[in-house]
């Protein structure tokens, strides 16, 4: 690309965009890994980072890479409900932060306040909201569960909710 650069230096608008066009040839007729070359691609929390609109290319791009029976071992954030806007871009949320009391574990627990205030702020600067569900840690979670905080709080833990096998409908639409 420096060579390139160095032969056709941009001294207006057509000259970047003839730079813009050679990295585009470059990304779709040279890319830096060869397709079918790779036995395994491991992304350990990464993929969260990628944006939502160019995560189905980097999928397309992980599977362009893998040979036939290769592998793709991903660790990662997920979720089995959709995700607010808002939490998508609360970045406490994505870091693995560690609060007062120790590291935050995300099993899938959540909690709703159920009042009598309006609103309420924990030690480790989680608000919770009268009505509204929040997303907390493991450690969080246990900690809400004793006295005294038990009885203001509704508990929500995915990772024990039942499925009917003999449900009609078991999609995530369907709240199974």
């Amino acid at each position: 690309m420096n060579k390139y650069i160095e032969a056709n230096p941009a001294t207006n608008i057509h000259d970047f965009n003839a730079i813009n066009d050679h990295i585009n040839y470059l990304e779709e007729k040279l890319p830096m890994i060869e397709d079918n070359s790779i036995d395994v691609v491991i992304s350990n929390c990464v993929l969260n980072l990628v944006s939502t609109k160019e995560k189905e290319q980097l999928f397309i791009e992980i599977y362009r890479v893998l040979k036939d029976g290769g592998k793709a071992v991903i660790s990662d954030i997920s979720s089995n409900i959709v995700v607010p806007e808002e939490m998508r871009n609360d970045e406490n949320l994505w870091s693995g932060r560690k609060g007062k009391d120790g590291p935050c574990i995300d099993k899938g627990q959540s909690v709703i306040y159920k009042g009598p205030f309006k609103h309420i702020e924990d030690d480790d600067d989680h608000t919770y909201q009268r009505g509204e569900r929040t997303f907390v840690c493991e450690k969080t979670f246990n900690i809400l569960q004793q006295e005294p905080y038990a009885q203001l709080f509704e508990f929500l833990d995915e990772n024990d909710r039942q499925v009917d096998s003999n449900d009609e409908c078991c999609t995530p639409t369907c709240n199974c």
